[in-house]
Order: C-alpha cells, then structure tokens, then sequence
C-alpha cells in the first residue's frame, strides 16, 4: 500500500468525514454563543483566522492517536520503524494529514460546489 493509498483508504475517508463534522458543529456552537452571533465572531480576527481553522488540524491529530481507525500498513509501519513510546506521534501525524488536511481540503471543494450549483440554478 502506497502513500496515496494510505490517506484514500476508507479509514482515512471515515476519518476526514467525522473531522469535518465535528469540527462543523464547533463552529455553529461558537457562533451560537458568541455574544452578538455570527456576524460578532466573524469581526474577531484571532478567531476567525487562527482557532477555527486549526480545530480540523487538531481534531485530525487527537484521532489519529486514540481512535484505532487506521489502515494496516500504517500499524505495520509504525510497529517496523518506530519506537513503542513514540507511536502515538506517528498516529497523530497520519491522522492530521488523512482527518485534518484532506477532511478540511474535501469540506472547502464541497462547499465550493454548492456555491456553483446555487449560482447555477439561480442563473
């Protein structure tokens, strides 16, 4: 199993799917209490562009390290290569890759096509 093959796994797509999830009704939730809404939070810069971006990252990570959900030739690569005690890193690592940046990549191209498509059918 190749890199590419790694991160199109069905583990990496379950992964990046409960990433972007989750990390979506984060964002309702701090725009639901935010004093003030959405239109409030948005005028926060700090929030906007660095804590709201970086929870898939974060999020991808912690998954990556406690849920078992990962393909086999990342558990034999780590069992191989790496040392007992840092294995969780290695973990981490594909799973802010595979949850983190491909399920934030795939949610912006997502959002991007409903955006087209609203257009469209508004045209």
């Amino acid at each position: 199993m190749g890199a590419l093959e790694m991160f199109l796994s069905w583990q990496a797509l379950v992964l990046a799917v409960a990433v972007v999830t989750v990390s979506g009704g984060i964002k309702a939730l701090v725009d639901t209490a935010w004093p003030g809404g959405a239109a409030a939070r948005r005028k926060n810069k700090w929030v906007t562009r660095l804590v709201l971006p970086a929870v898939p990252l974060i999020l991808g990570f912690v998954a990556g390290m406690v849920i078992p959900i990962r393909p086999e030739a990342v558990a034999e690569y780590v069992a191989e290569h790496v040392d007992g005690g840092w294995a969780w890193m290695a973990y981490g690592g594909w799973g802010l890759a595979a949850g983190g940046v491909a399920g934030d990549y795939l949610y912006s191209k997502f959002k991007d096509f409903l955006k087209h498509d609203e257009k469209r059918k508004g045209a």
